[in-house]
């Protein structure tokens, strides 16, 4: 098992099983859990895009909440890009192609559409064969939200500029 990253409440692991799958998961303290958790568990169980990373499962503790997903080999978008190998403008349109799909799916193909609020490069992840997939579900929406509750996570700057540019319409997906 090996760490990946430590954020607030969640620890990112890479767990290596019997098998050729290898999964991630996401440990979360009960404690500091509020019901998005159990919602993501309940929307993200449902929904299979290529261009989703999925959830495969989930564990639930007295102490821990256990989410697993697939893992991505290819690590994520900004590594790649900052990174010292450069990338074609053939594969840089197939990662655009395929996020745009993933977000695609989640805006049109999802009754309610969901509104990633996150998407950047940390976000997209790639497997080994470069395929790009949107991860990261950590503040998602259904698209009935209102402008008020996108300035809460937004940025305020780009909303007025959408605002006075009278080109706001729901739903936005960008930070």
């Amino acid at each position: 098992m090996h760490n990946f990253a430590l954020v607030p409440f969640s620890c990112f692991r890479r767990v290596d099983v019997p098998s050729p799958s290898t999964f991630v998961y996401i440990r979360h303290r009960i404690n500091k859990i509020d019901l998005f958790l159990s919602k993501q568990i309940a929307v993200f169980g449902k929904i299979y895009h290529k261009n989703l990373e999925s959830l495969i499962g989930y564990c639930e503790e007295p102490d821990n909440l256990a989410l697993v997903y697939e893992y991505m080999a290819g690590s994520d978008l900004k590594a790649l890009l900052s990174g010292s190998d450069s990338l074609s403008w053939k594969t840089r349109l197939q990662i655009a192609i395929d996020s745009a799909q993933g977000l695609d799916y989640l805006h049109h193909g999802c009754r309610p559409a969901i509104i990633h609020r996150d998407v950047k490069t940390p976000n997209i992840l790639l497997n080994q064969h470069l395929l790009a997939k949107i991860a990261n579900f950590s503040s998602p929406r259904s698209s009935q939200m209102n402008i008020f509750q996108f300035y809460q996570h937004g940025s305020l700057g780009h909303l007025v500029t959408l605002i006075l540019s009278k080109s706001y319409t729901n739903p936005i997906d960008i930070s």
